[in-house]
C-alpha cells in the first residue's frame, strides 16, 4: 500500500478516529481534574557535633574539626536509614495519631523520601505526600521530632554530644498535571484509533 492508500483509509474513517481520540482526551482530562489534590510536605534535618574538646585544650591536631564534620555527615546517613525503617515509620504514625497506610513492609519503607543534596553534607531533606493537608504537616513534623530524639539519645555520650535540629515543615499543594495527562491521552487515543481503523479495513478485505 502506498501513502495515498493509508491517507484514504484514514479519511474514510475520520469520524471514528475523532470520536476515539476525543474519548481518550476527555477521559484523561476528567480523571486528572477529579483526582484529589496531593499535598507535599518537607523539612530539613541537620546534625552538628556540639560537644568536644577545643583545639587549645587538645594535645593533638584536630584537622580543623574535620572528624567532627565527618561524624555529623555520617549521622546524616543514619537519619536516612531511620526514614526507610518500617518500625520508625510505624512509630511516627502512632505518635502523630494516624493509622498506618499499609501493612506491607516494603511500602512502609518508601513512605518518606529522605536524601542529602550533597553526599558529604550533614543535612537531610525529608519529604512526605498526602491528600490531607493537615495530616501531611503533622506527619512530617512528628517524623522530624522523632528523628531528633532517636539520634541525640543514641549517639550522644559524656565525651561527645550531637545536636539535631530541623526547620519548620512547609506544606504545599502539588499542581495537577492536567496538560501532560491530556496530551498523553491524545497520543494514546491517536494510536488506538489508527490501530482500530486499519484492523477494521484489513478485516473487510
Amino acid at each position: 500500500m502506498e501513502l495515498k492508500d493509508y491517507l484514504s483509509i484514514i479519511w474514510k474513517n475520520i469520524i471514528l478516529l475523532v470520536v476515539i481520540i476525543a474519548v481518550f482526551v476527555i477521559g484523561a482530562y476528567w480523571s486528572t481534574v477529579r483526582k484529589p489534590v496531593e499535598y507535599q510536605s518537607s523539612t530539613a534535618i541537620s546534625v552538628a557535633k556540639t560537644k568536644s574538646d577545643n583545639q587549645s585544650n587538645a594535645n593533638y591536631y584536630e584537622y580543623d574539626k574535620y572528624y567532627s564534620i565527618q561524624a555529623s555527615s555520617d549521622l546524616g546517613d543514619s537519619i536516612i536509614g531511620l526514614f526507610s525503617s518500617p518500625s520508625f515509620v510505624s512509630e511516627v504514625f502512632s505518635k502523630a495519631g494516624y493509622n498506618l497506610p499499609s501493612a506491607n513492609l516494603r511500602s512502609l519503607a518508601k513512605i518518606f523520601t529522605a536524601k542529602k543534596q550533597v553526599s558529604t553534607a550533614a543535612v537531610v531533606t525529608v519529604n512526605y505526600n498526602n491528600t490531607n493537608k493537615e495530616k501531611a504537616g503533622k506527619i512530617i513534623e512528628t517524623s522530624a521530632q522523632l528523628a531528633k530524639y532517636q539520634i541525640e539519645s543514641s549517639f550522644s555520650s559524656a565525651s561527645e554530644e550531637f545536636t539535631v535540629s530541623y526547620i519548620n515543615p512547609v506544606v504545599i499543594a502539588s499542581p495537577k498535571p492536567i496538560l501532560i495527562n491530556t496530551l498523553i491521552g491524545l497520543f494514546v487515543g491517536l494510536f488506538v484509533a489508527l490501530g482500530i481503523v486499519f484492523i477494521k479495513e484489513s478485516i473487510k478485505k
